[in-house]
């Protein structure tokens, strides 16, 4: 039988893109301009009455609160709707997420290595179940991914190590199995 599991990372990073995905008006402040800003905090939106209307139409028939005046959330609603929403759509196989890992792996390459030759494939797929066992423990990718690469490929590997190619493929990757 293939054991189910879940990391609390892998529904926070679901819940975040379901965020974005089904809230973008939440993250519409991040592009405000000087004038927007003042007017925010004036608690004025900036937003036309007509797209307000209409998001708040679609926020709540998400569940979701409107947005305050201002145009911005007044609660966390939005974030508890994405978060049961990741939930539901969080767990993976043992065998995915391992895939999952691998490819990344192989993808991101955090020791610049020639991905071609397989005793390379082969000592990052020894990593697989070293980031996998800290993941089921609540572990993220990133924080865990130095540590299971030193032991297999040695301490001397901490020195040439890019997490960030790896870390972004392991995301991507994530939320192309979860269907989102």
């Amino acid at each position: 039988m293939t054991k189910t599991i879940v990391s609390t990372e892998v529904i926070a990073l679901l819940a975040h893109a379901y965020r974005a995905k089904y809230f973008p008006e939440e993250f519409d402040h991040a592009y405000d301009s000087a004038w927007d800003r003042a007017e925010r905090k004036q608690g004025q939106s900036p937003m036309t009455a007509d797209y307000l209307s209409r998001v708040n139409a679609r926020r709540e028939a998400l569940g979701a609160t409107p947005l305050g005046e201002n145009g911005l959330p007044i609660d966390d609603s939005s974030g508890r709707i994405a978060k049961n929403w990741a939930q539901g759509r969080a767990y993976l196989t043992e065998m995915t997420l391992s895939e999952v890992v691998y490819e990344a792996l192989l993808e991101g390459n955090p020791l610049a290595l020639d991905c071609e030759d397989e005793t390379v494939r082969l000592r990052y797929q020894e990593t697989v179940p070293l980031i996998l066992e800290r993941l089921a423990l609540g572990g993220s990718f990133e924080r865990n991914l130095g540590p299971a690469l030193a032991k297999v490929f040695g301490g001397r590997a901490l020195k040439r190590i890019s997490v960030r190619g790896a870390a972004a493929a392991y995301r991507q990757r994530l939320i192309q199995t979860s269907g989102l």
